[in-house]
């Protein structure tokens, strides 16, 4: 950009360099000197371009230090490995994807965080059944002291979950799902707390299952959401799993309501037992039919499969068992 101007104020001549102009001619326009002063403009120009593209390299890789760094702590924590061994990992991953080590520690990082939001909604949807199940625990007098100490680390990780998810989560974009589970939560906290033994089910069991229900679908609306934004193959299998977490619970939860007397849940417990039941077996069956990273992931899985086999088989000894056998 070259100005030609009878202007010879210094204020107009500092704002004219500061805006970019590379030629700033005062009184001196003319067809002679008008190819040299477009040849000064060009050299200036990529003078500039070129300090500006030089900058921006080293700040990039400025940059690109501290996302490595972030990434290969990630990883140092997730695999239980040393830095030489993490930064192993993001250099295979970058020649593999063919990509800088900046672009792959970026795509790590993301998928961390992603992942920390995923596991915690998962963990309210899994906690929201526990908390209905310890409560009929309560109510019916079983291992009481075991049981309120359960539900008050439930409701303290459900508060820490929230407060963590409160901070992280973009107001403008999961603010409003959020702010739901929150609302429900405010509800159903102070219910809870009634653990008074009733020789029928109690009214309080039936509000808390209700709100927990309503807990539950608010917190899997937010997981799903996160999950479709995080673009990263992991998070649905990091989401599946969480669900056989909430599962599990929802299968005990119906098999605690089911044995606390009242014949009017009966027929419900039954039904939510076996949606329970054939949801998770059909998750097991996927999870067990997918390449597995680690040996300690195969061992967990298969842990989880023989823990589930057992409850369900206590869960069904139970129902033919009377006074405090059952």
């Amino acid at each position: 950009v070259i100005v030609f101007t009878n202007d010879a104020d210094a204020a107009y001549i500092a704002r004219a360099m500061e805006s970019g102009m590379h030629a700033y001619v005062v009184q001196g326009y003319g067809a002679n000197r008008l190819r040299p002063l477009i040849h000064l403009a060009q050299a200036r120009f990529r003078h500039e371009q070129a300090q500006r593209n030089a900058l921006q390299d080293v700040t990039s890789r400025f940059e690109e230090r501290g996302l490595v760094e972030r990434a290969k702590g990630i990883l140092m924590r997730m695999r239980q490995v040393s830095e030489d061994e993490a930064f192993q990992v993001l250099r295979t991953a970058s020649m593999h994807a063919n990509q800088r080590l900046g672009q792959v520690a970026q795509q790590i990082i993301h998928a961390a965080r992603f992942a920390e939001d995923v596991n915690r909604c998962g963990q309210l949807r899994m906690l929201s059944q526990r908390l209905v199940k310890l409560h009929g625990l309560q109510l019916a007098g079983v291992h009481t002291a075991q049981n309120t100490q359960q539900a008050q680390d439930s409701i303290q990780r459900i508060d820490a979950n929230l407060a963590h998810l409160g901070k992280n989560l973009s107001q403008a974009t999961y603010g409003d799902l959020l702010g739901q589970v929150v609302q429900t939560w405010v509800q159903l906290k102070p219910v809870l707390q009634g653990t008074q033994a009733s020789p029928a089910l109690a009214s309080t069991v039936a509000l808390a299952d209700e709100l927990a229900e309503r807990l539950l679908q608010g917190a899997e609306r937010l997981t799903a959401q996160l999950e479709s934004a995080g673009l990263a193959p992991p998070l649905r299998v990091l989401n599946l799993a969480g669900r056989q977490r909430m599962l599990s619970q929802r299968f005990a939860k119906y098999a605690v309501l089911g044995m606390l007397g009242d014949t009017a849940w009966t027929q419900r417990c039954d039904t939510g037992m076996a949606e329970s039941k054939a949801a998770f077996e059909q998750a097991l069956t996927y999870l067990n039919g997918i390449p597995l990273s680690t040996p300690d992931i195969q061992s967990g899985l298969q842990a989880a499969g023989l823990g589930w086999l057992s409850m369900v088989a206590l869960a069904k000894d139970a129902a033919h068992q009377a006074g405090a056998q059952r």
